[in-house]
């Protein structure tokens, strides 16, 4: 699975995989085990424990079209 990292001064720090790149994991555990791998790798870049589970994969799924991005970002939680 072909994963980028990049920076963004709206988002900061982001895992980027094109959806033709997502949709891969849909057939294939090997490019499944990658993205989880590649969301585990850049979550521990930031001290988070997280890793894509099949739930959440299978509800980005079906939202996507043909083309684009799905974005990763480490969020901040602040509560007032």
């Amino acid at each position: 699975m072909k994963v980028e990292f990049s920076e963004s001064d709206i988002l900061g720090a982001q895992l980027l995989v094109a959806v033709s790149e997502f949709k891969k994991a849909l057939k294939s555990d090997m490019e499944f085990d990658s993205l989880a791998h590649a969301t585990t790798a850049f979550a521990k870049l930031f001290d988070v424990d997280y890793e894509i589970d099949s739930e959440e994969y299978s509800s980005v799924i079906h939202f996507l079209g043909k083309d684009g991005l799905v974005i990763f970002t480490i969020g901040e939680a602040r509560y007032a």
